[in-house]
């Protein structure tokens, strides 16, 4: 298929998108989506103009994603959760974007136990991130499971690997 980047002969699909508001004038300024193909699209719309709408990067012509999840073997991890945001600290219009990464939608999603990863990125919203080697690693240290009463709790620890200056995010 033309529209299939992987060449995996299957469509890609878009997940629900997250409409952000970056200056508190209740209009709404950039749009983030993930999709099956891993990767992260950004839409400008804060022209007022809506025929200058357009995603924020591009590769010439072509529209180009703020990023491309992948697994440290280079293979593609799909999107198919709406990211949340946050504010960029010391950051006036910068936006610090997460996901996860994951499908349940084909029979062979029952039985795939390929490792996902959970994303941190910093949209600074001037360039795009090229990969894993611009986010800082974090792993889960150890997972404790804990009895209250009647109820059980899983917890995972996590490192905290504190983000360098050119750390765009971490992973």
């Amino acid at each position: 298929m033309a529209d299939d980047p992987l060449a995996s002969n299957r469509p890609n699909g878009v997940a629900t998108p997250l409409i952000t508001d970056i200056n508190g004038d209740h209009i709404a300024d950039y749009i983030y989506a993930g999709d099956l193909f891993g990767n992260l699209w950004k839409i400008d719309v804060t022209d007022t103009n809506s025929s200058q709408w357009d995603f924020s990067f591009s590769s010439g012509s072509d529209p180009a994603p703020l990023y491309v999840a992948k697994d440290s073997n280079g293979v593609v991890q799909p999107i198919t959760s709406r990211p949340a945001v946050k504010r960029l600290s010391g950051h006036p219009t910068g936006m610090q974007v997460f996901f996860g990464t994951g499908k349940y939608i084909e029979q062979a999603d029952k039985t795939d136990t390929t490792l996902q990863t959970f994303y941190s990125l910093s949209d600074d919203h001037t360039t795009a991130i090229s990969g894993r080697s611009d986010l800082l690693a974090q792993s889960i240290l150890d997972e404790v499971t804990v009895t209250a009463g009647s109820n059980t709790y899983k917890y995972r620890v996590t490192s905290n690997n504190q983000p360098g200056t050119n750390d765009r995010g971490w992973y």
